[in-house]
Parts: C-alpha cells; sequence; structure tokens
C-alpha cells in the first residue's frame, strides 16, 4: 500500500510533462478513510505544505473536532496545488490540467469512504457540477480511475465564512452531514413518484387521502401562467402528480379538470385534513387568480422555517440539504425544457411533494422542542389564507391618474438628477462639469479622481457611498454631494419599477405579500409583483400615488394607522419616561403633539414655540396654505424632532441621518448630538440589547417571534438590525394581527367589508358604505388592544396601547373614492 510520500512522488511524475509547480502538496493518511478536497492553497498553506493550515483550515478542523474527527485521521489535498490570488487569471487549460492530475491522485488511494469536497473547483472536479450554492449539503457517488466509488458530500470552501460570518451555520450542518456518512448513518431518501394518472385514479387518490391519510403535501407546476399540475404526497416516500397537460395536448376533459379542482379545494377546505405545501401562499393566491380555486395551507414549511431561522434562506433547495437525505434535484424542472421528456416536469413535481412531507415532519418537531409551534399555528398560520385573498382580489386602479402620476414622478426624478449634477460640480469646482449619476464609470471617476476620496476598491455603489459617507476623512461638499446621489438613485430605482408596474386586464393592481419578505425585521410584510408579472411594492408607493386607487363601485376606502408605534415601543422597552409621559398625553388629550415636545426638549423651546407642521415656507405658511411657496419650504424644528426619533433610535449615524432627511452634513451632526444628550436612555438600552443577544443568542419580540443570531456578532450592521428587532418585528406582527382578527370578528360580514392591503403600519380596507363605521370600530379595537412589553433591561411587563388613527374615504372630483381622500373619521362619536 503507497504512503503519502509514495503517492507525491508518482503524483510529481505524472505531472512531470503538464508544466504545472505545484506549491502545496496533499497531506495526511494515504490510507485514511476520510479525504478532504480543497480548490487551492492559501499563502499560509503554501509556506508550511500543508493543506488547510490557515484561516479557513482553522474554521474546517475546528468544526471537525466538535464530531471528534482531528487531522491525523484525515487525508487532505487541493485540486489546485499552487496559490491562486484575485489577480490570477487562470486558463481553462491549466484548470482541466490540476483537474485530471487529481483524479489519478485519488485512483492511488486505497481506502476511501467518503470525499469531502470543500468548494465549487472541487465539486466540479469530482462531479462536473457548477453552483456550489444549490448543491452545498448534497451527497452524491464517485467512481476513481482504479473502481473504487464513494460518496462525496458537497461543503462550501470554509473561507466563505471569513467572507461572509452568517453562513456557519450552513458549513456546520454540512460537516454534520458528512459526519453521518462517515458513521454510516447516511441513507438515501426514496420516492415512490406516481405520474400521468388517469382521471378515475386521480378521483381515487383525493378520494383515498379524504378517507384515510387526512394529512398531504400539495404543490403546484406553472407553465405558461396556467396551472400545469397538482402534486400529493401522502408521506416523505410517495407523492402524485396529477398532470393536466401531456407533451402536446391536455389530458383532460374541461369537465373532468374542473372536478379535479373543485375535489382538490374541497380536499384542502375540509375540517378533518391538514395540508402542507412550500410558500403554500403562491400555490393557493395562484390558483385562485386562475382557476378560482384558492385553498386552505395548515402548514407552510417556508413559514415554519422563517420561524425557526429568520436569517438562513428559506427555499425548498435548502430545506432539502437541511433536513433530508435527498441531494439537490431542483434542477430537474428544467429538463424537459431543453428538450427531455414531459415526464421529469411531473417527476419533479412529485419529488416536490414528497419532500415537503418529509421537511414537515422534522419542522415539527423543531417547532416544538423550541416551543415556537403555538406561535406559528395561532400568528403566522392563521395570517396566511387573509394575504392570499388579497391577492386574488386586489385593488382598482383608475389607469387616466396612473398615466398622469408617472408623467410628475418622472418629472420630480428629473429634478433630482439636475441638484445632483449641481452638487457635484460644486464640489469639484467644475462648473462645466457634465456627469451621468447612474454611470458605473462617471461616478468612481469624480469620487476618486476629482474629489480624491478614500476607499479600498474603486465603487459608487451603496455599500461604498456609506462608508464614505462614515469616512472622516471626506469632506463635507463631498457628503453633501453623496447624500443627493444617494436620494436620486432610491427616487429613480422606484420611478422606473413604479412607472413599469403592470395593472391586471381588469384594471387592479396586485401585490404578492410575503411573511418572510424582510430578513432584518421578521414579523414585518413585505410585497412584490405576482408571478404573472403584474403589481409590485404595496408598501412603497409615493403618498402621491396614492390616487389611483380606487374603492369598488359603491364602496369607501377605511383606514387606521398605529401613531408613532416603534418609537412608542422604544419608549416602554428602554422605558424612557418623558417619552411615556408624552405619548400617554397624546393619547389621552388627542390634542398634544409628542413630536413637538421632543423639539422642545432637544432646541430648549417653549411648547407652543415650536411649529406644528414638518415643512413652512419662508412666510411661514405650511403645504396646507394654498398660497405656500414651494420653491422656498424648509423643514422645521418638529420634522427634525420626528426624524431623529425615527432614525437614530436605531444607531442610525451622522451622515445616514443627513442623507434621508436632507439635512447638511453639519445640521445633521448637531441634531445628532442633541438627540442623544437629552434622550441618554437610548445608549443604555442598546447595551441592555447587545449584552442580552451576546448571552442568549436569541430575542423575543411582544409576541413570541423569535430572532435568532446563528453568526459572530462583531459586525455591526447585524447588531444594528439586532436593536431594531423589538420594535419593528412586534408592531409588524401587531399589524397582522390585527388583520386577521378582524376578518375573524363575529361582527364583521365579509360580504360587506374586507382588508385589502398593508402599509408598514397601516391598513387599508374596503366597505359598504352602511358597514364601514362598524368595520372601523373592529379595527380601532383590535389595534388598540394593549401590547405587553417587557422590558429588556429587567424583564418588568408592561401594558402600552397606542392609539389607532381610523379614516374613512370621501368622494373625490372625479366622484370616486380613492386612498389619497381619506379624512379622520371619530369612532367613538359614531356609536
Amino acid at each position: 500500500m503507497d504512503n503519502t510520500a509514495t503517492i507525491q512522488e508518482k503524483y510529481e511524475a505524472h505531472i512531470a510533462s503538464y508544466n504545472l509547480t505545484p506549491q502545496c502538496m496533499m497531506h495526511g493518511d494515504a490510507d485514511s478513510e476520510i479525504v478532504i478536497i480543497g480548490e487551492y492553497p492559501g499563502s499560509q498553506e503554501v509556506a508550511t505544505n500543508t493543506p488547510f493550515s490557515g484561516a479557513s483550515g482553522k474554521i474546517l478542523w475546528n468544526v471537525l473536532r466538535k464530531h471528534k474527527i482531528i487531522r491525523p485521521q484525515c487525508y487532505t489535498t487541493n485540486v489546485i496545488k499552487r496559490q491562486v490570488t484575485a489577480r490570477d487569471n487562470m486558463q481553462t487549460h491549466e484548470l482541466s490540467l490540476w483537474q485530471e492530475a487529481l483524479h489519478y491522485e485519488l485512483s492511488l488511494l486505497t481506502n476511501p469512504k467518503v470525499f469531502i469536497c470543500l468548494g465549487n473547483i472541487a465539486m466540479n472536479t469530482l462531479l462536473s457540477f457548477n453552483g456550489i450554492t444549490q448543491y452545498r449539503g448534497s451527497v452524491y457517488k464517485y467512481t476513481t480511475l482504479s473502481g473504487i466509488e464513494c460518496p462525496v458530500v458537497i461543503v462550501n470552501n470554509p473561507a466563505n465564512v471569513i467572507r461572509m460570518p452568517e453562513t456557519e451555520i450552513i458549513f456546520s450542518m454540512d460537516i454534520a452531514k458528512a459526519v453521518r456518512v462517515i458513521n454510516g448513518d447516511y441513507k438515501t431518501h426514496s420516492i415512490k413518484k406516481i405520474i400521468n394518472p388517469t382521471y378515475e385514479q386521480s378521483m381515487d387518490y383525493i378520494d383515498a387521502i379524504a378517507r384515510e391519510h387526512k394529512k398531504f403535501s400539495v404543490d403546484i407546476e406553472v407553465t405558461g401562467y396556467e396551472t400545469a399540475c397538482i402534486g400529493f404526497g401522502i408521506s416523505a416516500h410517495e407523492a402524485m402528480c396529477v398532470n393536466f397537460r401531456n407533451a402536446t395536448t391536455s389530458t383532460f376533459t374541461v369537465e373532468q379538470e374542473f372536478n379535479l379542482l373543485q375535489s382538490f379545494v374541497r380536499l384542502c377546505d375540509r375540517d378533518d385534513t391538514f395540508v402542507i405545501a412550500q410558500n403554500g401562499n403562491f400555490d393557493s393566491y395562484f390558483m385562485g387568480f386562475k382557476d378560482h380555486a384558492m385553498f386552505k395551507v395548515d402548514f407552510d414549511t417556508l413559514l415554519a422555517h422563517h420561524t425557526l431561522y429568520p436569517r438562513l434562506p428559506h427555499n425548498l433547495g435548502f430545506l432539502t440539504s437541511q433536513y433530508t437525505d435527498h441531494p439537490y434535484y431542483k434542477d430537474d424542472k428544467d429538463v424537459f425544457k431543453e428538450g427531455g421528456d414531459i415526464n421529469s416536469f411531473w417527476e419533479y413535481n412529485a419529488t416536490d411533494c414528497a419532500i415537503t412531507f418529509a421537511v414537515y415532519e422534522a419542522e415539527l418537531e423543531e417547532l416544538k422542542a423550541q416551543k415556537l409551534d403555538e406561535f406559528f399555528f395561532n400568528h403566522v398560520m392563521r395570517l396566511q389564507p387573509h394575504l392570499s385573498e388579497s391577492t386574488v382580489t386586489g385593488v382598482a386602479v383608475d389607469p387616466t391618474v396612473k398615466q398622469r402620476l408617472s408623467k410628475e414622478i418622472g418629472a420630480d426624478v428629473t429634478k433630482l438628477r439636475n441638484e445632483v449634477i449641481a452638487a457635484a460640480r460644486y464640489a469639484a469646482r467644475d462648473p462645466e462639469l457634465e456627469l451621468n449619476p447612474n454611470s458605473t464609470k462617471q461616478v468612481p471617476a469624480l469620487l476618486y479622481d476629482k474629489l480624491k476620496l478614500k476607499y479600498h476598491r474603486r465603487s459608487g455603489d451603496a455599500k461604498a457611498r456609506k462608508d464614505l459617507m462614515d469616512d472622516p476623512r471626506t469632506g463635507v461638499e463631498a457628503k453633501e454631494f453623496l447624500a443627493k446621489l444617494g436620494k436620486y438613485n432610491e427616487q429613480a430605482k422606484f420611478f422606473s419599477t413604479y412607472v413599469e408596474t403592470k395593472i391586471d386586464d381588469d384594471n387592479r393592481f396586485r401585490a404578492e405579500f410575503k411573511q418572510y419578505g424582510v430578513s432584518k425585521a421578521p414579523g414585518r410584510l413585505s410585497s412584490g409583483q405576482t408571478l404573472w408579472g403584474s403589481g409590485g411594492n404595496a408598501q412603497n408607493q409615493p403618498h402621491r400615488a396614492y390616487e389611483m386607487y380606487i374603492a369598488d363601485p359603491g364602496c369607501v376606502f377605511i383606514y387606521f394607522d398605529l401613531a408613532q408605534a416603534e418609537a412608542r415601543y422604544v419608549a416602554w422597552d428602554a422605558w424612557i419616561e418623558h417619552w411615556i409621559e408624552d405619548f400617554e398625553r397624546a393619547r389621552l388629550e388627542g390634542g398634544f403633539d409628542a413630536h413637538r415636545s421632543l423639539a422642545s426638549t432637544m432646541f430648549k423651546l417653549p411648547y407652543d414655540e415650536v411649529p406644528s407642521e414638518d415643512w413652512l415656507d419662508a412666510e411661514g405658511r405650511s403645504l396646507k396654505d394654498p398660497n405656500c411657496d414651494m420653491g422656498t419650504l424648509k423643514f422645521t424644528k418638529r420634522f427634525v424632532a420626528k426624524r431623529c426619533r425615527h432614525g437614530l433610535n436605531y444607531r442610525m449615524h451622522i451622515a445616514r441621518l443627513a442623507e434621508t432627511t436632507g439635512m447638511s452634513y453639519a445640521e445633521a451632526a448637531s441634531n445628532y448630538y442633541t438627540y442623544h444628550r437629552v434622550n441618554p436612555e437610548l445608549q443604555k438600552w442598546w447595551h441592555d440589547v447587545e449584552r442580552e443577544i451576546k448571552k442568549t443568542r436569541m430575542l423575543f419580540n411582544a409576541y413570541g417571534r423569535r430572532f435568532i443570531t446563528l453568526e459572530r456578532l462583531e459586525n455591526s450592521d447585524i447588531m444594528d438590525s439586532i436593536i431594531a428587532f423589538k420594535p419593528q418585528s412586534s408592531i409588524g406582527d401587531k399589524t397582522q394581527k390585527v388583520w386577521y382578527q378582524c376578518h375573524e370578528d363575529d361582527r364583521w360580514d365579509r360580504n360587506k367589508a374586507r382588508i385589502a392591503l398593508n402599509v408598514h403600519d397601516a391598513l387599508y380596507g374596503i366597505a359598504t358604505p352602511d358597514f364601514a363605521p362598524t368595520a372601523l370600530s373592529i379595527m380601532k379595537k383590535y389595534a388598540e388592544e394593549p401590547i405587553m412589553v417587557r422590558r429588556t433591561r429587567d424583564g418588568v411587563v408592561n401594558p402600552m396601547i397606542i392609539p389607532a388613527d381610523c379614516k374613512i374615504s370621501k368622494v373625490n372630483e372625479r366622484g370616486q373614492h380613492s386612498m389619497s381622500n381619506l379624512t379622520a373619521f371619530d369612532v367613538e362619536a359614531a356609536k
């Protein structure tokens, strides 16, 4: 049996004619059962002539040591045996020689039991796959040139953990799977896939689920924006795909297809069945819109994973690697589109169903073990059907108004563009400077060549701009330019998205609401386009665009907003007593303004001398005054106090405050220090939150939603999102809870009212005029239920009531009820 020195000699002889110069050779016992294959050595590996002896190797051995595996037990090598730098432009021919040499090297090993491939190059060499992000966590077979067949476990390069610390948990999970393979505890996941059933077989399968199984997973596939099939999984190892098409024609008659869809919906809606899906909101709203077959989902594997691990990926490919022993298969979906048999598409659907069932079983156990099951079922899943319904029904749009608003917003973007160019000319002292703010060449040229700013890379992207704004070496004029550029980029991006927003043929705006869409503030909803390409982000429409959204004929808009919700939560959690007094006075007295009171404290002014408006012109006229001179508008001290409260509570820095408010950098700096001087409790609260997360690695919001950290906490961006978690997610969950509480209330008439849209801390509903006051009273009741805020510093729980500002629409000049034409509605007076 060859030892490692002999293998090295044979390897060097083998590549003698390749014109390759190895700098770091193989290492370890050639008789080892565990073979670890990396991509290429770093400088430390070259210096020691030992693979995995540098920083990434330290991560690898630390993780393996937890499983009682140490270096002497392993044979280690790299595909490429010379150092590769960022500037290295390795030719395909050289790489192929290194790869061929590795195949030869592995053929010399006589006792391998498992290969662990670290990184894309290693994976590609053994399996010819590309895309480590998709394939990591999977196990395949590789046969050496000498005929030995071994399992191959695909794992990310540990160097990836150094670049992205949040991936350390994923690396650890994949190494744990490799250890299971080593220990013989790994068993390939088998699935019985039933495809191309007849109409009778399909109906019998549905009947059998209703009679015997009760619990099943479901998944649809879509082609040409039509439902192509419905899959049913009755276990982790068996599923049927009921395909409505074959390669050339429909599988069933129109009547049969109708009967199948009706049977499917009835099966899902039975009280004694339990429906499992991955991203079931999508399947439900798509079929609700396209097939009039919206269905209930009892357990969504995507949402369960988001409840457990909000910062990890939630796609089924990732869940497959985390919870099952099935290899990555998601690319199978496209096989038939590339000339393959369409049956592969139906088999893919059946695999999805069985895997979803397997993931459900594992997640349910985790939810119970981590005491998150009650929160998941009683809150997360209660909301899902209401989101699906919102997408299916949509909101009516006046297309004429939409077209006019698009032109107006476009003009605003042009104005911002001109301001950016003017700021660039001023900062560069060049009145003739021509700048395209969208140019990835011209912006860096201005920043680094003309303004002589210092940065480690030549970029004008958002990250670079933020870092340059925070850099004390960046002058005030350059920061003014960067602030205006940031504002322009934000508006220009939104404008392009807004203008291209597609409205459905029935002149309705539809958005897909996602419970998992805000990773930094789990609990808040995000929204985007539907699968068929219409609609978009409902939360970030400009207020002026609200004019285009109109209530259905014979209906009005109803609305509530949680007043200063996040700021109130911070007040109660951080226990800022003068804030609490102000907010309670505002809630009980109505006319008192907490933002004016804060400005009074910050700027040492009597309360009555603080303007009640955020913007005034040179003559002191507000935006409400028809004679207001828009060209001389300037923000007031109330505006400053309000914006400081909204941003600086969460550790916003001076540069970002300037960028988001339009203040000069000097103004932002002055207001920043003033704000923290009068509110010293904030930084104490930050310290308390940091201490809690470092001690327990997790936080819980007021409703039991968990934020768990799986990475190291040295990164300030991570800590910033952790500080904001409790307020943002608690208010998000509060708003969502009101949505389903209203619809489930016995007094709520679903034929006369529905909640249609979520916009931040507000809900918009549509109701008949006679029922609108009742609907608003129900909304206000649930919105003003106390939130039980547990103080971070000592765990004391205090109730907090957020007042709900209620409004109702009135007829505009076009005889319509629009979202922009809402007026205050006194619920108590209407009773």
